[in-house]
């Protein structure tokens, strides 16, 4: 086991010289970029740091918007309550007319008609009815406005991806197809490739069917840790885009007033297993908390979470102790944060969370214990701890351990302090990332793109056909250049996968042991085959 010890310096952003909104406090600099450049742009990525107010950045569009719809997608469900809120305050302080709408599959649950609340509405009719007339669902709206719909990409694929309902996956289509000309996409380099498929398939549409001409359409990406294959993708589809990132801010802001963002950081970096380490030194993490100070300990590993919740309350700090992992309620995860000085969590956190601390007046989070097996979640981690955006007191410096493998220990030198943007490209090149992340794009993206197209061709006339077989050579340039697979090869792919379905989903209740259900799947597996070869 090694370890080495250095400084990360504090971290500023650049306060704009103009403040066109009046806002309260003027905009930070890449706030105000970020809004200019989607004016120009059909897609703008902010990659600023965590904790450097990226979400606000995205919000300046709305003062552009009139009677236009916004859809904005975040990760995880506790995110997005996190953002609705945010946005809700940002839309009444600044008294914008939209109607915020927070859209889970929990939500859809719990949602009635007004008119009739006991009239039983299937989640994916609902949605599709908020969207078109949300005052059915909200009774507090007393006239029609513009809905901010702040939802998780796993409904966007349901939706987009026609795999909601049979019955409603049609106008569920259409709707998130052209009801929103504003998407903010957050923390865009959390999802996984068949999200990110999604979302660059959504893109494809919108371009090929004119959804971007004339300014009409606009997407903001939010990532702190943006990976430059994503780039090439847009390139391949055309789309005209813009980064604003620290990097490439221009010489003559140089001069502009800065605000500090994050504190200090004293960051030791170890090659050994974090539970290892933490049992072996508990005091690690009891003697900042007995020192009135507040952390995360972050782990990949819910195993690893446990390991560490029983020696530290085997150290005495039961009562101190709060969880936010997958299997917590979400009352509970709240409770947490706002209730426990150190927080256990699994990479629930790593997309933007906010430990919120009531009336804290310096740092929310003190030190912060990690586990990182990729550079971007290194990054995520370490930038929970010392976000000071909004906070008065700055002068005090945050502690990190970080357990990683890889070369990084030699990259650097102890006790020197790097800045944040020169060790970010550190973590970067020593680190790495998930490569079997493309994978999927490059080898099946194509296939389950095509589902939103085979509809497309049933439906319209032969004489617009030519049409829909061209949007398959650009989808198929974007995702497989290398693939020779066909349009027809592809719609025979689809037939029969529909076909077999149908015919398992009619007869699925007939059975009563699995047994039989499994041979008759295997019959009918051979049956489907046989047809859709028989048919072409």
């Amino acid at each position: 086991m090694s370890e080495i010890t250095v400084m990360l310096g504090a971290g500023y952003e650049k306060v704009s010289p103009k403040n066109q909104f009046e806002l309260k406090y003027p905009p930070l600099y890449h706030q105000q970029r970020t809004y200019d450049a989607l004016k120009a742009n059909e897609i703008v990525i902010n990659t600023h740091n965590t904790g450097t107010g990226k979400t606000r950045a995205s919000l300046l569009r709305l003062f552009d918007l009139e009677n236009e719809n916004v859809l904005f997608i975040a990760p995880t469900n506790e995110l997005i309550h996190q953002h609705a809120n945010d946005i809700q305050e940002f839309v009444e302080e600044q008294d914008l007319s939209f109607y915020v709408a927070e859209v889970t599959g929990q939500k859809l649950r719990e949602w009635d008609v007004i008119d009739d609340p006991g009239y039983k509405v299937r989640n994916p009719r609902k949605l599709y009815e908020l969207i078109q007339n949300p005052r059915e669902y909200f009774p507090e709206m007393t006239q029609r406005k513009p809905l901010i719909l702040v939802t998780n990409p796993d409904i966007f694929y349901l939706c987009f991806y026609t795999a909601y309902s049979r019955l409603d996956s049609a106008n569920l289509f259409r709707s998130f197809l052209q009801d929103f000309n504003y998407i903010v996409i957050d923390e865009f380099h959390y999802y996984n490739a068949k999200q990110l498929a999604n979302f660059l398939m959504f893109f494809i549409l919108s371009k090929e069917f004119g959804y971007f001409d004339n300014n009409k359409r606009k997407v903001c990406l939010l990532s702190a840790t943006p990976d430059e294959k994503v780039l090439a993708y847009l390139d391949t589809i055309g789309l005209k885009y813009s980064c604003i990132s620290p990097e490439n801010e221009p010489s003559e802001s140089n001069s502009y007033e800065k605000i500090q963002t994050l504190s200090e950081i004293e960051l030791t970096i170890h090659s050994g297993k974090m539970q290892n380490l933490l049992k072996a030194h508990p005091e690690w993490i009891r003697d900042p908390l007995h020192s009135e100070k507040e952390g995360a300990i972050i782990s990949s590993s819910l195993r690893t979470i446990n390991e560490i919740k029983q020696t530290l309350q085997t150290a005495g700090l039961k009562e101190k102790i709060g969880l936010i992992t997958g299997a917590v309620r979400t009352d509970e995860r709240r409770k947490a944060t706002e209730s426990f000085p150190l927080v256990l969590a699994t990479p629930t956190v790593d997309i933007g969370y906010n430990f919120k601390k009531m009336d804290k007046s310096r740092q929310n989070i003190d030190f912060v214990c990690f586990d990182a097996r990729y550079g971007s979640e290194f990054t995520q981690r370490i930038g929970r701890a010392g976000r000071l955006l909004g906070k008065k007191d700055t002068t005090h410096a945050s502690i990190a351990y970080a357990f990683v493998h890889g070369k990084l220990h030699t990259q650097l030198c102890a006790g020197e302090t790097y800045s944040r943007q020169e060790f970010a490209t550190l973590v970067k090149e020593s680190i790495g990332e998930d490569n079997r992340f493309y994978y999927y794009i490059q080898s099946y993206a194509v296939l389950e793109a095509f589902y939103p197209i085979y509809e497309f061709y049933r439906q319209i006339s032969k004489e617009r056909q030519d049409k829909i077989r061209e949007l398959f050579e650009v989808i198929h340039q974007v995702f497989a250049p290398q693939s020779d697979i066909t349009f027809d090869e592809m719609f025979k792919k689809i037939r029969w996968h529909l076909t077999y379905e149908t015919v398992i989903d009619t007869a699925n209740n007939r059975f009563h042991n699995d047994y039989d259900r499994r041979q008759w799947e295997r019959a009918a597996w051979s049956y489907c085959r046989h047809q859709a070869w028989m048919n072409g």
